[in-house]
């Protein structure tokens, strides 16, 4: 932290911030509380990237809404492709092309619970569901633990893929080709791989956290936190009636549209110049790409 102790007086410092999950979830060491809060306490603004995020902030380190300002960070587009030519582009990856596809991002993290997806196969699977899972990225010891035991407990080795990670190209293919992507993660600041999904056409079964609420409200179904056999019936819903789910995805896909990473880049210039100037006010965020006042938002 000697960095933080030679910074002149008259410094403006703006902060980055995406989420306190670690303190919010009680993981953080003290070493990194104490290093949080230094530099928190020294800040002039933060941004971070959602509301539940800010109001994270507040409740877990301490720190006012009134100097948190909300950027939306933009969603990764992928080039547009069809269904069966991303099924076509996953030949390499031994994809049964008759079979439903389930997606899931790999993970280091615990609490973002990767080793459900395989309980959401299993449930399709005893609905009488012809479906696989393809689990894309990494996994650290424990969550790749986790996510073995399941696959061995409920005996659907020959239905999981597990790639590790995988090129832009073969991701937006597995994105496409879904079924339902499932992302039964219990926190995010954002959350970007469920929306990058639905932004390539596939239906995405997510957790009822503060952000989902945020970005849906009650356009789309969330699953109750800890109720695992509701996330499982939602994705198989999802399963069941394919094309009209597409349909649903489709048309949700379309209000993410102005998340761009060019509107997140404008919004934190327009920071920048408030502080370069002196500009007291704070508790902007992005909406349509313009940066605006919300000191009365939650």
């Amino acid at each position: 932290m000697d960095w933080l102790d030679r910074l002149p007086s008259h410094v403006r410092l703006l902060v980055t911030l995406h989420d306190v999950i670690p303190l919010a979830l009680n993981f953080a060491g003290e070493a990194y509380q104490r290093q949080l809060r230094l530099i928190l306490e020294r800040a002039d603004r933060i941004a971070t990237d959602s509301f539940s995020a800010r109001a994270d902030i507040e409740r877990f380190a301490g720190v006012s809404r009134d100097v948190v300002d909300v950027i939306y960070p933009g969603i990764t587009t992928f080039e547009k492709i069809s269904p069966q030519s991303a099924r076509d582009t996953l030949q390499s990856l031994r994809i049964d092309p008759q079979a439903a596809l389930i997606v899931t991002l790999a993970t280091t993290r615990l609490y973002k619970q990767s080793h459900l997806a395989v309980h959401t196969l299993r449930h399709a699977l005893n609905k009488g569901l012809n479906a696989q899972l393809l689990v894309v990225g990494s996994l650290s010891h424990q969550s790749g633990r986790a996510l073995t035991q399941a696959v061995r407990s409920l005996g659907v080795a020959d239905r999981v893929r597990v790639t590790g990670p995988l090129p832009d190209q073969l991701l937006a293919a597995a994105y496409t080709s879904a079924n339902v992507f499932v992302h039964p993660s219990l926190a995010e600041g954002f959350g970007l791989p469920p929306l990058e999904a639905l932004l390539c056409g596939a239906p995405i079964a997510i957790m009822d956290i503060p952000i989902y609420r945020e970005l849906f409200s009650d356009k789309w179904p969330l699953a109750p936190v800890g109720n695992d056999e509701a996330f499982a019936n939602i994705a198989c819903g999802f399963i069941a009636r394919s094309d009209v789910a597409r349909l649903q995805a489709k048309g949700m896909a379309e209000k993410l549209l102005g998340f761009t990473w060019d509107r997140c880049v404008e919004a934190y210039v327009r920071v920048y110049e408030s502080l370069l100037c002196g500009d007291s006010h704070r508790g902007h965020f992005l909406i349509n790409g313009v940066a605006q006042r919300t000191d009365d938002s939650s």
